[in-house]
């Protein structure tokens, strides 16, 4: 984790035991990071907050990657193609739901596109809960 650069009022994430917990930096020194909720961590347990795709934008890279698309996944697909985040609402369903259907009706697409987007759906649903 070392090699990170960080600035006052970046988002960050600190790894307390095997949870990684949200934080803004407030100030730094050569080897720790202060945190603006209070506390301090040494710089090698803190990485940057992962950058997340919007749903819509990982649902529109699943159409450009899946030729044929299977008929079960097609309406989780739309949906997610109107959402932004794990959190939102579509309708009476929640994005969290949807992204399980469509997972669940996803088990035919293969490849290394598959695998990947798969992935970082499911990192999204873990990071949710």
């Amino acid at each position: 984790m070392a090699g990170y650069e960080f600035e006052p009022g970046q988002k960050v994430e600190t790894r307390y035991g095997s949870r990684w917990m949200p934080r803004t930096v407030r100030a730094l020194t050569s080897n720790m990071v202060t945190f603006e909720e209070g506390g301090f961590a040494d710089k090698t347990r803190v990485r940057p907050v992962p950058e997340v795709r919007p749903l819509a934008v990982i649902a529109q890279d699943i159409l450009d990657h899946w030729a044929s698309v299977y008929f079960g996944a097609v309406p989780y697909l739309e949906a997610m193609g109107r959402l932004d985040k794990i959190t939102d609402m579509y309708g009476a369903d929640d994005a969290e739901s949807i992204v399980m259907y469509f997972l669940s009706n996803a088990t035919g697409w293969r490849g290394p596109d598959a695998r990947r987007i798969k992935a970082e759906l499911k990192s999204m649903l873990k990071a949710a809960k």
